[in-house]
């Protein structure tokens, strides 16, 4: 009896099927890898101060309210080139349309944080998020020391604000939302950060940062001398490297100074467009370190896509101004980055309004 032969019949797929099939597993991976760098890329993010009404009191008459109306043309213009996040800083659940701007960032699908900085006011900032609470990211608290007398003082802050100020960092924990806490150090406080850090641990704090620049509260004469600072972050490095709890995260924000003239200016943030900072006026820049600087870009004269691109040609000049110094070989000791950036900014920017 002959062997019976089996012949298995294979569909024919023609060339074209095959090149669309590989076609659509390389735009898969693509988009994957796309993904998988934005996870780990920061991103970018706003930062916008929509009132002046915190600063009445120091000497400032005339009120500033960021119109709602440009708020939300100025989301919507820069979530088409990749923001998603927001930051609203001052004061400001001040503003008398301050629930309006919530419902607009989320409306967005815009993550946001909020700085607190009188915590009396933090049951009123809860009422106002608390429908959008899914997209806020965090709270930003001011702590200045582990009790009400030092932390009064250093921030010359009504009586109660100590109190306020933990309650308010237990609240929003208890309610889900993440607490950062800010910490200025200063020579009345500066030998009580680690105390300062096992009473955020105890609160529940994220992420914990030391900064020696001075509050809008603060004197001169309490700030830390250059040899104070550089002692007391060396101590902040060697307890968060051998603290025993895993939060909060410690993170240590100090002036960044060049060395020498290879790192002259060498600063992330001259990346278009990494963050942009907005101001009451409608001033906007691209680096927080540059916000006091006068004749900014403003979008009610120039319009957001005029502001963004006189931001790009004010990087684009510092970079120039950057590179024409490393080959001069000019030296910048004791000059922080953040200064020289400024210097040739206040120079620039003048001339680029008058251009555009």
């Amino acid at each position: 009896m002959s062997e019976k032969t089996y012949i298995k019949i294979v569909p024919q797929v023609s060339k074209e099927k095959i090149k669309r099939t590989y076609r659509r597993l390389a735009r898969e991976l693509s988009k994957k890898i796309f993904v998988y760098f934005q996870k780990k890329e920061k991103r970018p993010f706003l930062e916008i101060d929509i009132t002046n009404r915190y600063k009445l009191n120091l000497g400032r008459e005339e009120i500033k309210d960021f119109p709602v109306e440009m708020f939300g043309r100025l989301i919507k213009e820069t979530k088409k080139i990749g923001f998603s996040t927001l930051n609203f800083k001052g004061e400001p659940i001040l503003h008398p349309n301050f629930a309006e701007f919530i419902r607009l960032t989320s409306q967005e699908g815009y993550q946001f944080s909020l700085t607190i900085r009188n915590p009396f006011y933090y049951q009123d900032y809860w009422n106002a998020i608390k429908e959008s609470k899914q997209f806020c990211n965090y709270f930003n608290l001011i702590l200045a020391g582990i009790n009400a007398k030092t932390h009064e003082r250093v921030l010359k802050e009504k009586k109660g604000s100590f109190e306020k100020t933990t309650e308010a960092i237990k609240f929003f924990t208890k309610n889900g939302i993440a607490v950062n806490v800010t910490v200025y150090l200063n020579k009345k406080n500066w030998n009580q950060f680690r105390k300062i850090a096992l009473l955020c641990h105890s609160l529940g704090v994220r992420n914990l940062r030391y900064t020696t620049f001075l509050k809008d509260s603060e004197e001169k004469k309490n700030l830390l001398s250059k040899r104070e600072r550089n002692f007391c972050f060396r101590k902040i490095k060697e307890f968060a490297k051998n603290k025993k709890f895993i939060r909060p995260r410690i993170f240590i924000d100090s002036l960044s100074l060049i060395d020498n003239q290879e790192n002259v200016c060498f600063c992330r943030n001259l990346k278009p467009f990494k963050q942009l900072f907005i101001d009451y006026n409608g001033g906007i820049i691209f680096c927080g370190r540059l916000v006091q600087l006068d004749g900014k870009p403003n979008i009610f004269e120039k319009g957001i896509s005029g502001c963004l691109q006189i931001n790009i040609s004010i990087i684009n000049e510092i970079n120039k101004e950057r590179l024409k110094d490393i080959e001069e070989e000019k030296r910048f000791e004791g000059v922080a980055t953040c200064q020289y950036c400024y210097e040739v900014a206040k120079k620039v920017i003048p001339k680029l309004n008058y251009e555009n």
